[in-house]
Order: structure tokens, then sequence, then C-alpha cells
């Protein structure tokens, strides 16, 4: 099992790259995605997470414009953490979309939507 991260830097230090890699090191052990939370703190950055999760999912799959999008960061940082199951990668793309990515907020409201009664609301 991969213990939970949590990274914190300032702006245009690589947190993306950072959290891309950490996703698809989850998703090569075969942790699925809608298993993976992933908070972030603003809307833009979770769309950019799943942005670049999908871009190099694709890539890995043969994708040479999602390859091509990524650049040299691709080769160097997620090529080497990609799951080597391409039934893994497309089963990842088919989940993203609904997996737990997002601001705090937005994961406390699907927490207390789904455990009302629990939380007594």
């Amino acid at each position: 099992m991969i213990p939970p991260s949590v990274v914190v830097a300032a702006a245009g230090s690589g947190k993306t790259t950072l959290l891309v890699r950490e996703y698809l090191r989850h998703l090569a052990v075969g942790i699925p995605a809608e298993n993976i939370v992933a908070i972030t703190f603003t809307r833009m950055a979770g769309a950019e997470l799943v942005d670049r999760v999908s871009l190099a999912l694709r890539a890995g799959l043969g994708d040479i414009e999602a390859k091509a999008e990524l650049g040299p960061v691709y080769e160097s940082e997620y090529f080497p953490v990609l799951p080597t199951d391409p039934a893994v990668s497309r089963r990842a793309l088919r989940a993203l979309a609904a997996a737990p990515v997002g601001t705090t907020d937005s994961f406390v409201q699907t927490l207390l939507a789904e455990f009302a009664l629990d939380a007594f609301l």
C-alpha cells in the first residue's frame, strides 16, 4: 500500500507534476481511480490534475498527440510510473471524469451529502 501524500509548495514549484506522478503510482499498483482522493486548492488545479493524468494515460496507450502535449515531462516523470497493464489505463480513463478530484469544500460537501443522516443533518 502506498501511504497518503500531502504536497505543500509555492506556485510554479512542480506540485501538479508531483501529484500526477503520485496519482499514476496509485493506479499502477491497482488502486482504482474512483478510490483515489485528490484534493486541490482551486477548481482549476483539480481540472489540470485530471487533464494531465488523462494525457499521461493516453500517451502510455500510444496517443502521439497526448505525448506531444506533455512534452519531455512525459518521458522523465510520467512514463516510469504509468500502469504497465493497458486495461488498467483504459479503466482509469473511463473512471477519471467521476473520480474524487476537487477542492476541499467540494469534497466535504460530497461527504456531507452522502452521509447526511450519520452527520445528523
